[in-house]
């Protein structure tokens, strides 16, 4: 079947995209274009990276800028489903001259499309859409059939790291993995501050009350197990990473600033490709 043009898509940024073609690619062009990320980074960085990292689901890529402009030696690909933000991202890094970003247009599992075998140090999944109602559950990305082709892209010893502020999905995640994890909604209320308002302490309640913990966790995944070991996790990282941060990059993401400026725990885990 032939692969439709990217240019013809309805979606007028995806044209736009095409302005940015030698660091964005959609996800049709990405094995005909990228033969090795590794001779790619090497020739518009002019050095072998250091170490390569994909982040899934970068938005506007502003998370990455920050860190790619602090890290030039290190390579970073962003994936993002939206066109738009997407495109803004790439004006930026273009503005920039950053030449250790690339990003791409797609759907996150189609990783071995993208990857070949062992070709990622370290993959970054920061505050995904928990898909919290029960019909949803199984949209989530942290399950077996999208974090086994993970596992084969991702360098021996290579590092997955995961961030989110739904107490619920971390359980998931932490079952799947053979942790059993207990969170009381009570503990949206630990940070309180007495200085703070009513409107405040009301507003920590309606959060604690909309992230819900899990009432039913799925089995440990014996696949999940044999492939990535569990290195650490937290249940409060934006405190305990200020002395010892577990992450070589410690800018926050969007969502995590407001989150630590209402006092709302972040829940992390690391894994390791065994």
């Amino acid at each position: 079947m032939k692969v439709k043009d990217p240019k013809d898509h309805k979606n007028p940024y995806s044209g736009k995209l095409c302005e940015y073609s030698d660091f964005v690619f959609h996800e049709q062009e990405v094995s005909e274009k990228i033969q090795s990320w590794q001779a790619f980074f090497q020739a518009r960085m002019g050095k072998k990276p250091l170490k390569m990292i994909y982040e899934i689901g970068c938005s506007n890529a502003n998370f990455l800028l920050n860190i790619a402009a602090q890290n030039p030696d290190i390579a970073f690909i962003g994936i993002d489903w939206k066109f738009k933000v997407l495109y803004k991202g790439a004006e930026k890094i273009k503005k920039l001259g950053l030449n250790n970003i690339a990003l791409i247009r797609g759907r996150a599992s189609e990783t071995l499309r993208y990857f070949k075998p062992a070709e990622i140090d370290e993959v970054w999944i920061f505050f995904p859409d928990p898909w919290a109602k029960k019909s949803q559950i199984k949209n989530r990305f942290f399950q077996e059939k999208e974090l086994m082709p993970l596992s084969v892209a991702l360098t021996n010893g290579g590092k997955l790291h995961f961030k989110t502020d739904h107490p619920g999905y971390y359980q998931w995640c932490m079952s799947l993995m053979g942790e059993r994890i207990e969170i009381k909604a009570e503990d949206y209320l630990s940070q309180k501050k007495s200085a703070d308002t009513s409107e405040v302490q009301s507003y920590r309640l309606k959060q604690a009350k909309v992230r819900v913990t899990e009432e039913v966790l799925p089995e440990p995944s014996l696949r999940l197990q044999k492939s990535y070991k569990l290195v650490s996790c937290t249940t409060n990282y934006w405190q305990e990473s200020l002395k010892n941060p577990t992450l070589f990059a410690k800018e926050l993401t969007l969502f995590e600033k407001g989150f630590v400026r209402d006092g709302l725990p972040i829940y992390m885990f690391s894994l390791e490709k065994e």
